[in-house]
């Protein structure tokens, strides 16, 4: 029997298992059977266009969002199972989102703050959701060094971002998302120079074009 989460019986093993997760609102299919793994000290960049279901699936595996159907598993305990304390929890999944609350500090310096905050207890999973996207492109940098400081530290980290040069740079698996799965994963160098799949192609095209990679 698993242990709940935040108790010391929970049970050893990968840093986070997702499998077969499903959320809808209402008739909209937001993620449709997400299976992903992440070892300790791993790094994941999810990529994908706007809608795909990245924050959505942060905000399941910080349990923000109830699941429809599957589990989600921390260091072998299924923190989706009947009586998880949702508290508890938080503590060991910290999370930071794309808008910040604090003021009148600067976006960059309000980031890292938020940053810093979900540092506070010790997670064993930071989630980090577009938080490059509401700062002015000269602050960007600033965050993407301390997020690159805590890769470097061994922080197990899931991150949804628009940067791909970032993604590129800092991840150990980039996954791609589209309509609610997760169409082709591999490391930084398969999904940016040879993937598999012609809707990654055409994502990452774009993206070129644009000047973001």
């Amino acid at each position: 029997m698993t242990a709940p989460a935040g108790t010391p019986e929970a049970a050893s093993g990968p840093a986070l298992e997702v499998e077969g997760l499903w959320k809808s609102f209402g008739s909209l299919h937001v993620l449709r059977g997400i299976d992903l793994a992440l070892a300790d000290h791993d790094v994941v960049c999810l990529i994908g266009s706007s809608g795909s279901g990245k924050s959505t699936l942060l905000r399941c595996i910080n349990l923000l969002d109830t699941i429809d159907a599957g589990r989600i598993v921390l260091k072998g305990a299924d923190i989706t199972a009947r009586g998880v304390d949702v508290n508890t929890l938080r503590r060991r999944i910290g999370i930071v989102f794309q808008s910040f609350n604090l003021f009148p500090l600067s976006g960059g310096q309000q980031q890292r703050v938020a940053i810093v905050r979900a540092l506070a207890m010790s997670p064993d999973l930071l989630l980090l959701d577009e938080i490059t996207s509401a700062l002015d492109p000269e602050l960007v940098a600033d965050v993407l060094d301390v997020i690159r400081e805590l890769a470097y530290g061994g922080m197990t980290m899931l991150i949804a971002t628009h940067e791909m040069g970032f993604a590129r740079d800092i991840a150990s698996r980039v996954c791609f998302l589209d309509h609610g799965v997760i169409l082709e994963q591999g490391t930084p160098a398969e999904m940016f120079s040879e993937p598999r799949e012609a809707r990654t192609r055409q994502f990452l095209q774009r993206i070129i074009e644009a000047g973001r990679l």
